[in-house]
């Protein structure tokens, strides 16, 4: 029997913040020896190293943005290989990446919380979820990126007026987000825009309510969304 595994690397309360809230999943953290892995399901044994990396990649950006978006606290994970087990019962590894780091308190866990599990399937059958979800994951969340973001979410709805016709947040916060977000008179080299022509917002939103917004407005959609497949 063949499997896969990617070792995860990154700071340990990160990965003590999967293995409590991936736990009877598909992508629960094992431990092999002193490594942790995540299990790379459905995946056959004569695959080549760059397909093997790129899967690896997208489903480690997809917890990402998951656990990102439920505990603003985590800092997001790598892995440092990806390792196969032998029809010999032996273990090989390739592939190196590094991993970002970081610190937070891990907060009171209730058993039987499969939010993140129920968010990462979700992505993975929903290329727009899966598409915004990757992007929350794997980019510095600064006004560019998140407008990014905000662009998936529109764009499943068919532009902004449909967006905000759901209420799924204060259709305000969304229209000051992106007035903040393309003036450059509201915060210069950070805009999307260099032009002048956006005005200076009546109330200019900080950076922190803008992350708030859009992590809030993800969560929404991506509940609005398993709502209409349920």
């Amino acid at each position: 029997m063949f499997e896969w595994q990617i070792e995860l690397i990154g700071d340990e309360k990160d990965i003590q913040f999967l293995e409590v809230y991936l736990v009877d999943t598909p992508y629960h953290v094992s431990t092999l020896g002193k490594r942790k892995s995540i299990t790379l399901a459905n995946f056959p044994p004569d695959a080549d190293s760059e397909t093997v990396h790129a899967a690896s990649n997208k489903i480690i950006d997809i917890i990402n943005g998951a656990a990102k978006l439920y505990f603003k606290g985590f800092g997001g994970v790598s892995f440092v290989k990806v390792l196969r087990l032998k029809e010999n019962g032996k273990w090989i590894g390739f592939g190196y990446l590094t991993a970002p780091e970081t610190d937070f308190t891990l907060t009171a866990y209730s058993p039987g919380d499969r939010t993140i599990f129920n968010w990462i399937d979700t992505a993975l059958s929903n290329q727009e979820i899966e598409r915004a979800l990757y992007l929350f994951g794997s980019l510095e969340l600064n006004w560019k990126n998140l407008y990014m973001v905000l662009e998936v979410i529109e764009d499943s709805f068919g532009g902004e007026t449909s967006l905000l016709n759901t209420n799924l947040v204060p259709p305000e916060d969304v229209k000051s987000f992106k007035r903040t977000a393309s003036s450059y008179k509201a915060i210069g080299r950070d805009a999307r825009h260099a032009t002048l022509k956006f005005e200076l917002p009546r109330e200019p939103m900080t950076l922190r309510k803008a992350q708030e917004v859009v992590g809030t407005l993800l969560q929404e959609w991506i509940k609005y969304e398993m709502r209409k497949s349920a």
